[in-house]
């Protein structure tokens, strides 16, 4: 009965690691100004959604997001150490700094402008937040026609908890993650102590595809250590 036991569980377990899911896989080019004046620096970056998990393979970084569990982990590969987001205290460290968000003016309409990019007929917004210390816009370029599975409005909606970002545009920016399709291209200027700072997000391939369930576990050989909000925005 014992041997049997551990039979039934081995073959559980060898299938839900080979489980597949129907999804999207998304190849972005990003180029952005250099914060210490050494000219463009350019990197690839590629997310996996399916209709439960979302993972976004950064320059220094993947995030893997659970929608089940609202779970977001966040791993380093070249230290081989993750961290969980801890919601209950970022939550509370957020009710701190709502006056200093008081101070920022931000809005996000849609234009009403049809724009190509690459083989994508586009619908134009135009996104912008400011304070006393710096002004950002920002152009989204959305192929309404590429389908996009619900967990990756989740994910957004709970980085924006942990960045700001869509959260501070409030009621504009719930309804900016209502719409439809995707954003193929992105085009963000800041300006900050009189200089000028740029950056551009374009997606160079999309296919839908069967996703491994695998790609969405926390490798073996990690090690767990406490979030960090300095470490998670450098990475």
């Amino acid at each position: 009965m014992k041997k049997f036991k551990i039979f039934f569980l081995t073959i559980i377990f060898l299938f839900i690691s080979l489980q597949v899911f129907s999804g999207i896989v998304i190849t972005s080019e990003i180029k952005s100004d250099s914060y210490m004046g050494t000219g463009k620096v350019k990197h690839f970056q590629k997310i996996f959604i399916t209709s439960g998990w979302v993972r976004v393979n950064d320059k220094k970084k993947i995030i893997i997001y659970n929608r089940r569990g609202n779970i977001l982990n966040v791993l380093f590969p070249e230290d081989r150490e993750y961290m969980v987001v801890d919601w209950k205290n970022l939550d509370k460290i957020f009710k701190k700094t709502k006056e200093h968000l008081k101070n920022i003016a931000a809005y996000i309409n849609k234009t009403g402008k049809k724009v190509r990019v690459s083989q994508w007929l586009t619908d134009l917004w135009i996104g912008s937040m400011s304070s006393k210390v710096f002004k950002t816009k920002i152009h989204y370029y959305i192929a309404s026609s590429i389908r996009i599975p619900d967990a990756w409005r989740n994910y957004l909606l709970q980085i924006s908890r942990i960045q700001g970002g869509i959260g501070i545009w409030g009621e504009a920016g719930k309804r900016f993650l209502k719409i439809k399709g995707y954003p193929v291209k992105t085009e963000m200027t800041m300006t900050m102590f009189g200089r000028d700072y740029k950056s551009t997000v374009k997606v160079i391939n999309i296919k839908y595809k069967r996703i491994p369930y695998s790609i969405f576990r926390i490798p073996k050989g990690y090690t767990k250590i406490s979030f960090d909000m300095v470490r998670f925005q450098k990475g």
